[in-house]
Protein backbone atom coordinates (compact mmCIF):
# COMPACT_ATOMS: atom_id res chain seq x y z
CA UNK A 1 0.00 0.00 0.00
CA UNK A 2 2.79 2.39 0.91
CA UNK A 3 4.56 1.62 -2.34
CA UNK A 4 1.40 2.39 -4.27
CA UNK A 5 1.04 5.75 -2.54
CA UNK A 6 4.69 6.47 -3.21
CA UNK A 7 4.25 5.70 -6.92
CA UNK A 8 1.25 8.02 -7.18
CA UNK A 9 2.95 10.96 -5.50
CA UNK A 10 4.83 12.39 -8.56
CA UNK A 11 1.58 12.63 -10.51
CA UNK A 12 -0.17 14.67 -7.83
CA UNK A 13 2.68 16.98 -6.87
CA UNK A 14 2.28 20.42 -8.50
CA UNK A 15 5.04 21.08 -11.02
CA UNK A 16 6.36 24.55 -12.03
CA UNK A 17 4.95 26.14 -15.18
CA UNK A 18 6.80 25.53 -18.45
CA UNK A 19 7.81 29.13 -19.21
CA UNK A 20 9.78 28.45 -22.38
CA UNK A 21 7.02 26.71 -24.43
CA UNK A 22 4.51 29.25 -23.11
CA UNK A 23 6.72 32.03 -24.49
CA UNK A 24 6.91 30.28 -27.84
CA UNK A 25 3.11 29.98 -27.94
CA UNK A 26 2.89 33.66 -27.10
CA UNK A 27 4.80 34.39 -30.31
CA UNK A 28 2.79 31.88 -32.33
CA UNK A 29 -0.03 29.78 -30.78
CA UNK A 30 0.92 26.12 -31.12
CA UNK A 31 4.67 26.69 -31.43
CA UNK A 32 5.20 25.84 -27.76
CA UNK A 33 3.42 22.51 -28.26
CA UNK A 34 5.77 21.72 -31.15
CA UNK A 35 8.80 22.45 -28.93
CA UNK A 36 7.40 19.94 -26.44
CA UNK A 37 7.23 17.26 -29.10
CA UNK A 38 3.43 17.40 -29.41
CA UNK A 39 3.35 17.37 -33.20
CA UNK A 40 -0.28 16.32 -33.41
CA UNK A 41 -1.37 19.18 -31.12
CA UNK A 42 0.72 21.61 -33.16
CA UNK A 43 -0.96 20.49 -36.38
CA UNK A 44 -4.33 20.84 -34.72
CA UNK A 45 -3.55 24.42 -33.71
CA UNK A 46 -2.27 25.18 -37.20
CA UNK A 47 -5.50 23.90 -38.79
CA UNK A 48 -7.42 26.29 -36.53
CA UNK A 49 -5.25 29.32 -37.26
CA UNK A 50 -5.13 28.94 -41.05
CA UNK A 51 -8.82 30.00 -41.30
CA UNK A 52 -8.00 32.93 -39.00
CA UNK A 53 -5.40 34.23 -41.46
CA UNK A 54 -7.52 33.52 -44.54
CA UNK A 55 -10.57 35.12 -43.00
CA UNK A 56 -8.54 38.15 -41.93
CA UNK A 57 -7.25 38.65 -45.49
CA UNK A 58 -10.73 38.33 -46.96
CA UNK A 59 -12.09 40.65 -44.31
CA UNK A 60 -9.51 43.33 -45.09
CA UNK A 61 -10.42 43.42 -48.77
CA UNK A 62 -14.10 42.64 -48.81
CA UNK A 63 -16.02 43.64 -45.70
CA UNK A 64 -18.05 46.68 -44.76
CA UNK A 65 -15.76 49.46 -43.48
CA UNK A 66 -16.55 51.23 -40.23
CA UNK A 67 -16.75 54.65 -41.90
CA UNK A 68 -19.81 53.44 -43.81
CA UNK A 69 -21.78 53.97 -40.59
CA UNK A 70 -21.85 57.62 -41.62
CA UNK A 71 -23.99 56.68 -44.61
CA UNK A 72 -26.70 55.32 -42.35
CA UNK A 73 -26.48 58.38 -40.17
CA UNK A 74 -26.78 61.02 -42.86
CA UNK A 75 -28.79 59.38 -45.62
CA UNK A 76 -32.52 59.91 -45.14
CA UNK A 77 -33.50 57.01 -47.40
CA UNK A 78 -31.56 54.52 -45.30
CA UNK A 79 -32.72 55.99 -42.00
CA UNK A 80 -36.27 55.41 -43.16
CA UNK A 81 -35.51 51.72 -43.69
CA UNK A 82 -34.71 50.11 -40.30
CA UNK A 83 -33.93 46.76 -41.93
CA UNK A 84 -30.77 48.25 -43.47
CA UNK A 85 -29.59 49.43 -40.07
CA UNK A 86 -30.27 46.01 -38.56
CA UNK A 87 -28.32 44.41 -41.41
CA UNK A 88 -25.37 46.68 -40.68
CA UNK A 89 -25.43 45.80 -36.98
CA UNK A 90 -25.70 42.09 -37.78
CA UNK A 91 -22.83 42.31 -40.26
CA UNK A 92 -20.48 43.93 -37.75
CA UNK A 93 -21.49 41.41 -35.08
CA UNK A 94 -20.73 38.47 -37.36
CA UNK A 95 -17.42 39.97 -38.44
CA UNK A 96 -16.29 40.60 -34.86
CA UNK A 97 -17.34 37.22 -33.46
CA UNK A 98 -14.47 35.11 -34.91
CA UNK A 99 -11.88 37.48 -33.47
CA UNK A 100 -13.59 37.46 -30.09
CA UNK A 101 -13.40 33.64 -30.11
CA UNK A 102 -9.81 33.62 -31.41
CA UNK A 103 -8.57 35.68 -28.46
CA UNK A 104 -9.45 33.07 -25.79
CA UNK A 105 -8.18 30.33 -28.10
CA UNK A 106 -4.77 32.06 -28.22
CA UNK A 107 -4.72 32.52 -24.44
CA UNK A 108 -5.72 28.91 -23.81
CA UNK A 109 -2.97 27.77 -26.22
CA UNK A 110 -0.39 29.58 -24.11
CA UNK A 111 -1.76 28.13 -20.86
CA UNK A 112 -1.91 24.67 -22.42
CA UNK A 113 1.77 24.83 -23.33
CA UNK A 114 2.65 26.11 -19.85
CA UNK A 115 0.75 23.49 -17.82
CA UNK A 116 1.18 20.33 -19.89
CA UNK A 117 3.14 17.48 -18.34
CA UNK A 118 4.06 14.29 -20.11
CA UNK A 119 2.06 12.08 -17.74
CA UNK A 120 -0.74 14.50 -16.89
CA UNK A 121 -2.99 15.96 -19.65
CA UNK A 122 -3.45 19.71 -19.86
CA UNK A 123 -6.51 20.97 -17.97
CA UNK A 124 -7.21 23.39 -20.85
CA UNK A 125 -7.43 20.77 -23.57
CA UNK A 126 -11.18 20.33 -23.32
CA UNK A 127 -11.73 24.09 -23.65
CA UNK A 128 -9.53 24.22 -26.75
CA UNK A 129 -11.44 21.34 -28.31
CA UNK A 130 -14.76 23.06 -27.69
CA UNK A 131 -13.50 26.33 -29.18
CA UNK A 132 -12.20 24.47 -32.21
CA UNK A 133 -15.64 23.03 -32.88
CA UNK A 134 -16.98 26.58 -32.73
CA UNK A 135 -14.31 28.32 -34.81
CA UNK A 136 -13.95 26.03 -37.82
CA UNK A 137 -17.66 25.97 -38.80
CA UNK A 138 -17.94 29.69 -38.06
CA UNK A 139 -15.05 30.62 -40.32
CA UNK A 140 -16.39 28.39 -43.06
CA UNK A 141 -19.80 30.03 -42.84
CA UNK A 142 -18.43 33.58 -42.81
CA UNK A 143 -16.12 32.96 -45.76
CA UNK A 144 -19.22 31.97 -47.69
CA UNK A 145 -21.02 35.10 -46.49
CA UNK A 146 -18.21 37.54 -47.30
CA UNK A 147 -19.22 37.96 -50.99
CA UNK A 148 -22.70 38.96 -49.84
CA UNK A 149 -21.24 41.42 -47.33
CA UNK A 150 -18.96 42.77 -50.07
CA UNK A 151 -22.01 43.38 -52.26
CA UNK A 152 -23.68 45.19 -49.39
CA UNK A 153 -20.57 47.31 -48.99
CA UNK A 154 -20.61 48.32 -52.66
CA UNK A 155 -24.34 49.00 -52.51
CA UNK A 156 -23.74 51.36 -49.60
CA UNK A 157 -20.90 53.09 -51.45
CA UNK A 158 -22.97 53.42 -54.58
CA UNK A 159 -25.78 54.97 -52.54
CA UNK A 160 -23.36 57.43 -50.98
CA UNK A 161 -22.03 58.26 -54.45
CA UNK A 162 -25.62 58.96 -55.54
CA UNK A 163 -25.94 61.28 -52.56
CA UNK A 164 -22.81 63.17 -53.67
CA UNK A 165 -24.18 63.45 -57.21
CA UNK A 166 -27.49 64.69 -55.85
CA UNK A 167 -25.76 67.34 -53.75
CA UNK A 168 -23.75 68.59 -56.73
CA UNK A 169 -26.83 68.70 -58.96
CA UNK A 170 -28.72 70.73 -56.34
CA UNK A 171 -25.72 73.05 -56.02
CA UNK A 172 -25.79 73.65 -59.78
CA UNK A 173 -29.50 74.49 -59.58
CA UNK A 174 -28.94 76.82 -56.63
CA UNK A 175 -26.24 78.57 -58.65
CA UNK A 176 -28.74 78.79 -61.51
CA UNK A 177 -31.34 80.39 -59.22
CA UNK A 178 -28.88 83.09 -58.19
CA UNK A 179 -27.18 83.81 -61.52
CA UNK A 180 -29.88 82.83 -64.02
CA UNK A 181 -27.74 80.14 -65.62
CA UNK A 182 -25.60 77.14 -64.77
CA UNK A 183 -21.93 77.85 -64.04
CA UNK A 184 -19.53 77.58 -66.97
CA UNK A 185 -17.41 74.45 -67.18
CA UNK A 186 -14.53 76.78 -66.36
CA UNK A 187 -13.91 80.50 -66.15
CA UNK A 188 -11.42 82.18 -68.49
CA UNK A 189 -9.22 85.26 -68.43
CA UNK A 190 -9.14 88.00 -71.04
CA UNK A 191 -7.05 85.82 -73.36
CA UNK A 192 -9.40 82.84 -73.07
CA UNK A 193 -7.11 80.80 -70.82
CA UNK A 194 -8.88 78.62 -68.21
CA UNK A 195 -8.85 80.02 -64.68
CA UNK A 196 -11.12 77.94 -62.44
CA UNK A 197 -13.31 74.87 -62.65
CA UNK A 198 -17.09 74.86 -62.13
CA UNK A 199 -16.41 73.04 -58.88
CA UNK A 200 -14.82 76.16 -57.44
CA UNK A 201 -17.87 78.26 -58.40
CA UNK A 202 -20.35 76.03 -56.57
CA UNK A 203 -18.39 75.88 -53.30
CA UNK A 204 -20.79 78.28 -51.52
CA UNK A 205 -23.66 75.91 -52.36
CA UNK A 206 -22.03 72.82 -50.82
CA UNK A 207 -21.25 74.42 -47.45
CA UNK A 208 -17.76 75.52 -48.47
CA UNK A 209 -18.18 79.31 -48.55
CA UNK A 210 -15.22 79.88 -46.25
CA UNK A 211 -12.94 78.02 -48.64
CA UNK A 212 -14.48 79.83 -51.62
CA UNK A 213 -13.65 83.23 -50.12
CA UNK A 214 -10.00 82.27 -49.68
CA UNK A 215 -9.52 81.44 -53.38
CA UNK A 216 -8.42 84.26 -55.68
CA UNK A 217 -10.75 83.94 -58.65
CA UNK A 218 -8.80 86.49 -60.70
CA UNK A 219 -5.70 84.29 -60.58
CA UNK A 220 -5.22 80.90 -62.33
CA UNK A 221 -6.10 77.80 -60.36
CA UNK A 222 -2.41 76.86 -60.10
CA UNK A 223 -1.11 80.27 -59.08
CA UNK A 224 1.22 80.48 -56.11
CA UNK A 225 -1.64 81.48 -53.82
CA UNK A 226 -4.29 79.08 -55.12
CA UNK A 227 -1.94 76.11 -55.21
CA UNK A 228 -2.24 75.74 -51.43
CA UNK A 229 -5.84 74.56 -51.83
CA UNK A 230 -5.13 71.72 -54.29
CA UNK A 231 -4.87 69.13 -51.55
CA UNK A 232 -8.11 70.07 -49.79
CA UNK A 233 -10.29 66.97 -49.48
CA UNK A 234 -13.97 67.73 -50.21
CA UNK A 235 -16.18 64.69 -49.81
CA UNK A 236 -18.77 65.98 -52.32
CA UNK A 237 -16.18 65.52 -55.07
CA UNK A 238 -15.03 62.02 -54.08
CA UNK A 239 -16.68 58.74 -54.98
CA UNK A 240 -16.48 56.34 -52.00
CA UNK A 241 -15.88 53.38 -54.33
CA UNK A 242 -12.66 54.91 -55.58
CA UNK A 243 -9.64 53.13 -54.15
CA UNK A 244 -5.95 53.67 -54.65
CA UNK A 245 -5.96 51.48 -57.75
CA UNK A 246 -6.66 53.12 -61.08
CA UNK A 247 -7.44 51.27 -64.29
CA UNK A 248 -5.63 52.93 -67.16
CA UNK A 249 -5.64 52.12 -70.86
CA UNK A 250 -2.00 51.89 -71.90
CA UNK A 251 -2.21 50.46 -75.43
CA UNK A 252 -4.64 50.94 -78.27
CA UNK A 253 -4.25 49.34 -81.69
CA UNK A 254 -6.28 47.89 -84.54
CA UNK A 255 -6.38 44.14 -85.04
CA UNK A 256 -8.45 42.67 -87.89
CA UNK A 257 -10.41 45.88 -88.18
CA UNK A 258 -11.22 46.08 -84.45
CA UNK A 259 -9.70 48.43 -81.95
CA UNK A 260 -8.10 46.48 -79.10
CA UNK A 261 -7.23 48.06 -75.79
CA UNK A 262 -4.77 46.89 -73.17
CA UNK A 263 -5.34 47.62 -69.49
CA UNK A 264 -2.86 48.18 -66.71
CA UNK A 265 -3.62 48.49 -63.01
CA UNK A 266 -1.52 51.21 -61.38
CA UNK A 267 -1.26 51.29 -57.59
CA UNK A 268 -0.92 54.84 -56.32
CA UNK A 269 1.43 54.34 -53.39
CA UNK A 270 2.59 57.94 -53.53
CA UNK A 271 0.45 59.67 -50.90
CA UNK A 272 0.92 63.11 -52.43
CA UNK A 273 -0.16 61.89 -55.86
CA UNK A 274 -3.23 60.23 -54.38
CA UNK A 275 -3.99 63.30 -52.27
CA UNK A 276 -4.05 65.67 -55.23
CA UNK A 277 -6.13 63.41 -57.50
CA UNK A 278 -9.13 64.02 -55.30
CA UNK A 279 -12.10 64.49 -57.61
CA UNK A 280 -14.19 61.83 -59.39
CA UNK A 281 -16.95 63.99 -60.89
CA UNK A 282 -16.91 66.01 -64.08
CA UNK A 283 -19.11 67.66 -66.67
CA UNK A 284 -19.04 66.92 -70.38
CA UNK A 285 -17.83 69.74 -72.62
CA UNK A 286 -19.27 70.01 -76.12
CA UNK A 287 -21.06 72.33 -78.52
CA UNK A 288 -24.53 71.04 -77.67
CA UNK A 289 -24.02 69.98 -74.06
CA UNK A 290 -25.06 71.88 -70.94
CA UNK A 291 -21.44 72.99 -70.57
CA UNK A 292 -20.13 74.36 -73.91
CA UNK A 293 -16.78 75.43 -72.43
CA UNK A 294 -14.71 78.58 -73.01
CA UNK A 295 -16.59 80.39 -70.25
CA UNK A 296 -19.98 80.10 -71.99
CA UNK A 297 -23.08 79.33 -69.95
CA UNK A 298 -26.42 77.61 -70.46
CA UNK A 299 -29.74 78.11 -68.65
CA UNK A 300 -32.61 75.71 -68.10
CA UNK A 301 -34.52 77.47 -70.87
CA UNK A 302 -31.81 76.46 -73.34
CA UNK A 303 -32.48 72.77 -72.68
CA UNK A 304 -35.07 71.93 -75.31
CA UNK A 305 -34.68 68.23 -74.66
CA UNK A 306 -36.36 66.72 -71.63
CA UNK A 307 -34.48 67.65 -68.45
CA UNK A 308 -34.95 64.06 -67.28
CA UNK A 309 -32.92 62.89 -70.30
CA UNK A 310 -30.09 65.42 -70.15
CA UNK A 311 -26.92 64.77 -68.16
CA UNK A 312 -25.41 67.39 -65.87
CA UNK A 313 -22.70 65.50 -63.99
CA UNK A 314 -20.88 62.25 -64.70
CA UNK A 315 -18.28 60.15 -62.97
CA UNK A 316 -14.86 59.84 -64.54
CA UNK A 317 -12.56 56.84 -64.81
CA UNK A 318 -9.38 58.66 -63.77
CA UNK A 319 -9.67 61.22 -60.96
CA UNK A 320 -8.28 64.74 -61.30
CA UNK A 321 -7.60 67.61 -58.96
CA UNK A 322 -10.83 69.26 -57.89
CA UNK A 323 -9.60 72.74 -58.90
CA UNK A 324 -8.28 71.73 -62.32
CA UNK A 325 -10.25 73.44 -65.14
CA UNK A 326 -8.32 71.73 -67.94
CA UNK A 327 -9.48 68.13 -67.67
CA UNK A 328 -13.24 68.11 -68.05
CA UNK A 329 -14.46 65.26 -70.24
CA UNK A 330 -14.78 65.98 -73.96
CA UNK A 331 -17.96 65.09 -75.81
CA UNK A 332 -16.27 62.65 -78.19
CA UNK A 333 -14.57 60.83 -75.27
CA UNK A 334 -17.86 60.59 -73.37
CA UNK A 335 -19.65 59.19 -76.44
CA UNK A 336 -17.36 56.14 -76.35
CA UNK A 337 -19.49 54.91 -73.47
CA UNK A 338 -19.20 53.99 -69.82
CA UNK A 339 -15.85 52.50 -68.73
CA UNK A 340 -14.57 52.45 -72.32
CA UNK A 341 -11.92 55.17 -72.39
CA UNK A 342 -9.52 56.34 -69.64
CA UNK A 343 -10.17 60.03 -70.20
CA UNK A 344 -13.88 59.41 -70.53
CA UNK A 345 -16.75 58.57 -68.24
CA UNK A 346 -16.84 55.60 -65.87
CA UNK A 347 -16.45 54.53 -62.28
CA UNK A 348 -15.42 51.75 -59.90
CA UNK A 349 -19.04 50.71 -59.47
CA UNK A 350 -19.48 47.26 -61.04
CA UNK A 351 -21.27 47.51 -64.37
CA UNK A 352 -21.69 51.25 -64.73
CA UNK A 353 -21.71 54.68 -63.10
CA UNK A 354 -23.97 57.25 -61.46
CA UNK A 355 -25.00 60.34 -63.41
CA UNK A 356 -26.93 63.43 -62.31
CA UNK A 357 -29.60 64.60 -64.75
CA UNK A 358 -30.84 68.13 -65.34
CA UNK A 359 -33.91 67.53 -63.17
CA UNK A 360 -31.54 66.58 -60.27
CA UNK A 361 -32.55 62.93 -60.58
CA UNK A 362 -29.74 60.37 -60.21
CA UNK A 363 -29.58 57.52 -62.69
CA UNK A 364 -27.26 54.54 -62.82
CA UNK A 365 -26.01 54.12 -66.39
CA UNK A 366 -24.80 50.66 -67.34
CA UNK A 367 -21.89 49.94 -69.64
CA UNK A 368 -24.35 49.10 -72.42
CA UNK A 369 -26.13 52.47 -72.29
CA UNK A 370 -26.15 54.52 -75.52
CA UNK A 371 -25.11 57.68 -73.78
CA UNK A 372 -24.79 60.08 -76.71
CA UNK A 373 -28.44 61.20 -76.66
CA UNK A 374 -28.24 61.90 -72.93
CA UNK A 375 -25.33 64.29 -73.37
CA UNK A 376 -27.05 66.83 -75.62
CA UNK A 377 -29.53 69.50 -74.61
CA UNK A 378 -31.37 69.80 -77.94
CA UNK A 379 -34.57 67.88 -78.61
CA UNK A 380 -33.77 67.43 -82.31
CA UNK A 381 -30.84 65.19 -81.37
CA UNK A 382 -33.12 62.60 -79.83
Amino acid sequence: MDNQKHNNTPETVRQPLNVFPAGLSLVCPGLGQLAQGRVGTFLWHTIVWIPVVVYGCLLYHSTLPIEQIGIFKHNQAIRNCPSNILFLILSFSLLALPFLLAIPFALLSILDAATWKRKVPSPFKKYLVNLTWCLIPLYTLLCLLIPAVSSAREAARRMQCSSHNKGLALALHNYHDVHGHFPPAYTVDEDGNPLHSWRVLILPYIEQRELYEKIRLDEPWDSEHNRQFHGVQIRHFQCPSRGRILTLITTEKWINGERMRGYQHVLMNNHELFQFRNCDYSVVIGKDTVFPGSGRTVSLGDITSSSSNTILIVERMVPVNWMDPNNEIRFDAACMGVNKYPQGIGSKHPGGMNAALADTRIQFLTEDTDIKLLLTKSAEDE
